[in-house]
């Protein structure tokens, strides 16, 4: 119960003297003992003859008969804000440890993440189970959130409920039917995206921006700054297509970005931005136009708007693994990677 109050910001007193803990059972006793007897007098049988009893018979005699009035008659109560979340507070909740081939056991059985679920980190990761009791879709519906250190969307399989993730700022599949599926996980794909690349670029010392390794065959490569600006420059001209519009931004020599790019703030915040350009193509797709032909961001040709939207995660993965080299020859752990 003071999980539960914690999350909806309530600060609860506990009844530690006999006194208080007297009231508490005296309470109780009424709301349970003789509440339940005045029901079966009613033949109060169903939900809603339950609710209109209470309203009309049973809160009335209350508030009459054992409401004392406050030493202090300002309403304390709140109002739910936008931090708050009922369904999310007011369930059972149990933690849950990620394996090492991605299963996690539940209520006696083993559960498996699907493929296109994984991500890095996920392994040892404690989960949040949260089981509600949502009957719109004709079950009971559990919710799953990565703990500690970061969250992920995920479905599952051999789940006799709809298990939900919920990542960090990733909505959960299912949980909104206004908003297309197809955007959903090409939107989920590039989030993930963005946790990892968006915190190395953060994680790279700025003095480090202009590193690129010499030794071996890295002639000619990008320094570390211009990785994370081609990775910006491509993501906004990926999603332009996608979207069917004029690229906002100068892709720059070698599609290295602007060439006002200096500092590592004008790189980071740079990135951010195409990300951010990036989510809204992700979320216009629809399974309606996602084979759709645009022309393409690499040609004259046209192709499927997909292959551009997939440009933007595939094409920022490959770059990224080029970037973990550069940050661990400088003695940098990836953030994605840190235990």
């Amino acid at each position: 119960m003071g999980a539960h109050l914690r999350e909806l910001g309530i600060v609860w007193i506990a009844a530690h003297s006999p006194q208080a803990k007297g009231r508490v059972e005296r309470s109780f006793g009424t709301a349970q003992d003789r509440l339940a007897k005045r029901l079966r007098v009613a033949g109060a049988c169903t939900l809603e003859d339950v609710n209109r009893y209470l309203a009309a018979e049973f809160l009335p005699w209350w508030s009459q008969h054992l409401v004392s009035a406050p030493a202090n008659a300002a309403d304390a109560h709140r109002l739910l804000g936008p931090e708050h979340n009922l369904a999310q507070a007011l369930c059972w909740v149990e933690a849950r440890q990620v394996n090492n081939d991605y299963t996690f056991q539940l209520a006696g059985q083993l559960y498996q993440i699907e493929r296109d679920s994984i991500c890095a980190g996920l392994r040892g990761a404690l989960i949040r189970i949260e089981r509600r009791l949502e009957w719109q879709s004709g079950g009971s519906v559990s919710r799953a959130q990565i703990q500690n250190p970061k969250t992920y969307n995920s479905a599952m399989t051999r789940l006799p409920v709809a298990l939900l993730f919920a990542a960090c700022g990733i909505p959960a599949f299912g949980a909104d039917t206004s908003t297309s599926s197809v955007s959903k996980i090409f939107d989920g794909q590039l989030s993930m995206v963005e946790h990892e690349v968006v915190t190395l670029a953060e994680a790279m010392p700025a003095d480090k921006y202009d590193f690129a390794p010499t030794h071996g065959e890295f002639k000619g490569v990008r320094t570390f700054g211009q990785q994370v600006g081609h990775v910006a420059a491509v993501m906004y001209l990926v999603s332009a297509s996608a979207l069917g519009e004029k690229n906002p931004s100068e892709g720059g020599k070698g599609e290295n970005g602007p060439a006002s790019l200096k500092t590592k703030d004008d790189y980071v915040n740079y990135l951010k931005a195409a990300i951010a350009y990036s989510h809204r193509a992700m979320q216009s797709l629809t399974s309606q136009n996602l084979t759709g032909m645009v022309k393409s961001a690499f040609g004259d040709g046209e192709v499927p708007r997909a292959s551009m939207a997939t440009a933007a995660v595939w094409h920022t993965f490959d770059h990224y693994g080029q970037m973990v080299v550069y940050a661990r020859m400088n003695g940098i752990i990836p953030p994605a990677s840190r235990q």
